[in-house]
C-alpha cells in the first residue's frame, strides 16, 4: 500500500524555501528507498483515480500543512546510522549524483570552500545536524582534505569515525546551500552563488556530413535585423527537420512562434503543437504563440483536437492526443522543446506505468509531422538516434 502525503510548496522561512526549491525536485526513490517526491511539473494520481482496479482515496482530510524543516533536512542532507567496522579508505562521491544534476560542473577551488567553512564559524563544527550538512555538500565535491583538516577544529572529532561517515554520506546537497546559509548569516549576499557551466557532451556516432548546418554568431536566434546571419524564415520554410543549438536566453522559442505566424498565413491548413517535458514551459509556450491563439492542453481536455489549430502539451498527456491519425498528423509543425530533458523519459516515474504508449505516440507525431523542430542548449548523439 502506498500513501501519499500533501505538503504546501513554500514555507515560511528563507532557507526552507531555498532547500525546496533547489533539492526538492520531482525525483523517484529518495534516500534509495520508496520515497517519491512530485514537485514543479510533476503529476499524482489523485483521489478517486482508479489504477489496476483499486482506486485511491482519501484518508485524512485536513488543512495542508507546510512541510517541517526537520523532514527536508532528513530527505536531503540527513542520513541514517553509518554502517559499524567499515575500512578507513576515502571513496569518492557517487556517480551521478543521487540528488543533483551531473551534468553541471562547478567553478569552485579550494580557497573558496576554505573561506565558505570560515564565514560558517564555529557553530557548524560542534552542532552534529549543521555540521554533517556542511559534510554533505563538502563531499558532493569530493573535498575530502578540506573537509578533515576543518572537522579537526571540533572536540568532537575522531578520524575513523569521520571517514566511516564521509564513506556512508551520499553528498545530496551541493555548496550553494552553505553559500545561502552564509547569506543568511551575515544578512548580505556580499557572498556570491558558485557558477556552473553544462558539461560539453561533442557529437561522436553521428554522421554529420549529410545534414546542412549553419552557424549563427548572434545574441538571440532571430534578429529582423540581421536576418541573413540568424535562423530566418527562409531556413524554417525550407527544411522539415531543425536542431537547435543555443543557450538559454536566446530567444529559440520566441523566434519559431514567430516564423509559425508567418507559416500559418500563407499555409492556413497547418497547425502547431509543441511538446515541453513541464507545464510551466507549457503555460510559457502559450504566451510565445498567443498569435497563433494557442490552447494548453490541460484547459481544453474534452476539446475536439481536429478543431484546435495550435495546442501545447507536456509530455505527460502525450498518449492522449493519439486520436490524431497520419492525415491529421502531417499538417502539423512540431516543436520539441529542451530535447535533452525530453528524452529522459525513463526519468519519469509518472511515465514508467505507460512508456510504450507514450514512446509510440511520440515516434507517430515525429514520423508523420510536416515539420519537426528541436533546441537546447545542448544537442548530442541521442537527438540524433532518437
Amino acid at each position: 500500500m502506498a500513501y501519499i502525503f500533501y505538503f504546501q510548496y513554500l514555507s515560511n522561512t528563507d532557507i526552507s524555501n531555498f532547500k525546496i526549491q533547489t533539492y526538492l525536485k520531482t525525483k523517484t526513490k529518495f534516500r534509495k528507498a520508496g520515497i517519491d517526491i512530485r514537485s514543479d511539473g510533476g503529476y499524482i494520481v489523485a483521489p478517486p483515480s482508479e489504477v489496476n482496479s483499486k482506486c485511491y482515496e482519501v484518508i485524512r482530510k485536513c488543512k495542508i500543512n507546510q512541510i517541517p524543516s526537520e523532514l527536508i533536512d532528513w530527505l536531503i542532507v540527513g542520513q541514517d546510522r553509518a554502517p559499524t567496522n567499515q575500512p578507513n579508505t576515502v571513496r569518492s562521491p557517487e556517480t551521478p549524483n543521487s540528488y543533483g544534476s551531473s551534468d553541471y560542473e562547478y567553478l569552485l577551488d579550494d580557497s573558496v570552500v576554505k573561506d565558505i567553512l570560515n564565514r560558517l564559524g564555529d557553530e557548524y563544527l560542534d552542532d552534529y545536524s549543521k555540521w554533517i550538512t556542511a559534510t554533505s555538500a563538502l563531499k558532493r565535491h569530493n573535498k575530502f582534505k578540506i573537509w578533515n583538516d576543518w572537522s579537526k577544529g571540533s572536540s568532537h572529532y575522531s578520524c575513523n569515525k569521520n571517514i566511516t561517515i564521509w564513506n556512508y554520506n551520499k553528498g545530496n546537497v551541493d555548496i550553494n546551500l552553505l553559500v545561502f546559509l552564509v547569506q543568511q548569516k551575515e544578512g548580505n549576499k556580499t557572498l556570491k552563488f558558485v557558477e556552473t557551466y553544462k558539461k560539453y557532451e561533442p557529437i561522436k556516432n553521428t554522421d554529420l556530413s549529410q545534414l546542412t548546418r549553419k552557424t549563427m554568431n548572434h545574441k538571440f536566434v532571430f534578429d529582423k535585423e540581421a536576418s541573413t546571419e540568424t535562423l530566418n524564415y527562409e531556413i524554417f520554410n525550407t527544411y522539415s527537420s531543425i536542431i537547435i543549438k543555443s543557450c538559454t536566453g536566446t530567444g529559440k522559442t520566441t523566434a519559431i512562434a514567430t516564423h509559425a505566424k508567418k507559416y500559418i498565413k500563407r499555409n492556413p491548413n497547418t497547425r502547431i503543437l509543441t511538446i515541453t517535458t513541464r507545464t510551466t514551459l507549457s503555460d510559457q509556450h502559450q504566451l510565445s504563440f498567443s498569435e497563433t491563439k494557442m490552447e494548453n492542453y490541460q484547459s481544453c481536455k474534452n476539446v475536439d483536437l481536429h478543431r484546435v489549430s495550435s495546442l501545447t502539451i507536456c509530455i505527460n498527456s502525450i498518449k492522449r492526443i493519439s486520436m490524431l491519425d497520419e492525415q491529421d498528423l502531417s499538417n502539423y509543425i512540431v516543436y520539441v522543446d529542451e530535447v535533452a530533458s525530453f528524452l529522459q523519459l525513463t526519468h519519469n516515474n509518472t511515465l514508467d506505468l505507460s512508456l510504450n504508449e507514450t514512446f509510440t505516440a511520440i515516434c507517430s507525431i515525429i514520423r508523420y509531422a510536416k515539420k519537426v523542430i528541436v533546441p537546447d542548449a545542448m544537442i548530442n548523439d541521442s537527438v540524433f538516434f532518437h
